[in-house]
């Protein structure tokens, strides 16, 4: 028998890595070669079969052997032959050993685990918290859903790994040193004049999404992390969407009773007129997730009332108002924020990476309108260069926000 030992200790809750290590697709967050994860059923159980996707595009399956909530997991090849198991211990309320085990009955046991993609598990589950930043008397809040980098860069042609690290600026925090791009799927909760805005509202669990199917049937804890900033479902007074595109709607509703209803149901819905207009239309040229999205994330929103359609100049409070940043959807809107003397702009998906600050050329196949995305890039940094206006990136990884500053040959992120 060929093995494997490891052990490190997590500042989390037991139940916080218990429930992070069991759940798709976070194995995708700390083992860099899966892009996959899925299971058959939610929630898990003996029997359970997580399926996982490598970057070469090959499937392997594993199932639960044993489960017992808090204490320990083990999985089995489809084989038999391949086994791994999890141990967690409470150290004290907010401290959790974590011992790992791998085996093989026969043979070599390949690609082991070491102790550096461990403590990449670690660094993860210690940084769930969500940032949040402070602009005059606004409070706004990361809650984090998935993360993007691969998805984000497939779809910008021209970001390839050679051209991303000639970018040095970009390293460490929005690519690695191989130029594989990092991003993520988010929202920004909003505090202002004590209401609470929610600002895109990811993907959402359990959709169906045939196009992009990594990003479809998800099983997050997004609602916990919501929770977790001491706001619940029912607190949310607005929410607001840059665009329709799925993976800014997605939250609007959650399955209940084999229905969608609204996840926030006592929360007006912002959507711009002209956007909505566009989609109710289920335009041939767009993906099937978009359209799926519309019926399930955006018409149950519409039929319980509580959609409210809007000019792209809509003005929300004293603090907060819409921006059109048209381009990448028909009439694609941001949120600018004044306060106090302070301003920063919530960007939606006018840009997708900070690799665009760089060159603002570079397009992504999901630009409805690929010319007028480019000439809002090119106005907006050019507004926003060399200004105390915060820009806060919808897809930007950690540190998430920063000011733009005009350089020899352009512009640079400086965070």
């Amino acid at each position: 028998m060929k093995s494997k030992r490891l052990t490190i200790q997590i500042n989390k809750p037991i139940n916080d890595v218990f429930k992070f290590t069991i759940t798709p697709p976070n194995s995708t967050l700390w083992i860099d070669g899966v892009v996959e994860e899925k299971t058959n059923e939610w929630p898990v159980r003996v029997g359970t079969v997580y399926k996982l996707k490598n970057k070469k595009g090959e499937y392997s399956e594993v199932s639960v052997n044993t489960i017992i909530e808090n204490k320990v997991v083990e999985w089995i090849s489809k084989d038999q032959n391949y086994h791994c198991r999890y141990t967690f211990r409470s150290l004290n309320k907010n401290l959790t050993e974590l011992k790992y085990f791998e085996w093989v009955d026969k043979g070599n046991l390949e690609d082991p685990f070491t102790l550096e993609i461990f403590q990449k598990l670690k660094v993860v589950l210690e940084q769930c918290k969500g940032l949040s930043w402070t602009v005059g008397e606004v409070e706004i809040f990361q809650i984090i859903e998935i993360q993007a980098g691969e998805l984000i860069q497939s779809t910008l042609k021209s970001a390839t790994p050679e051209n991303i690290q000639k970018i040095q600026w970009l390293y460490p925090h929005f690519a690695d040193e191989k130029g594989n791009l990092k991003a993520l799927v988010q929202s920004l909760l909003v505090k202002s004049e004590g209401k609470y805005i929610l600002i895109d509202t990811c993907n959402g669990n359990g959709k169906t999404r045939p196009t992009i199917p990594e990003w479809g049937n998800l099983n997050t804890d997004y609602l916990k992390k919501l929770n977790d900033l001491g706001v619940s479902e029912l607190e949310i007074d607005f929410v607001i969407c840059t665009h329709l595109h799925f993976d800014h709607v997605g939250w609007n509703t959650r399955l209940e009773n084999f229905t969608w209803v609204p996840t926030f149901p006592n929360a007006r819905c912002l959507f711009s007129k002209k956007e909505y207009d566009y989609w109710i239309e289920k335009p041939e040229k767009e993906i099937d997730d978009d359209k799926f999205a519309f019926d399930d994330s955006v018409a149950p929103i519409v039929k319980a009332r509580l959609a409210k359609l809007v000019d792209n100049n809509y003005k929300i409070d004293k603090n907060l108002r819409l921006i059109s940043t048209p381009g990448h959807t028909p009439d694609h809107v941001s949120i600018m924020i004044e306060s106090e003397g302070k301003r920063a702009i919530i960007s939606g998906d006018f840009l997708h990476h900070p690799c665009q600050i760089a060159n603002p050329n570079w397009t992504m196949d999901a630009d409805t309108l690929p010319d007028i995305a480019l000439q809002t890039r090119e106005k907006l940094l050019n507004h926003v260069a060399n200004s105390s206006i915060l820009l806060i990136g919808s897809h930007f990884s950690n540190p998430v926000a920063g000011l733009i500053k005009k350089a020899k040959d352009g512009f640079i992120f400086e965070v």
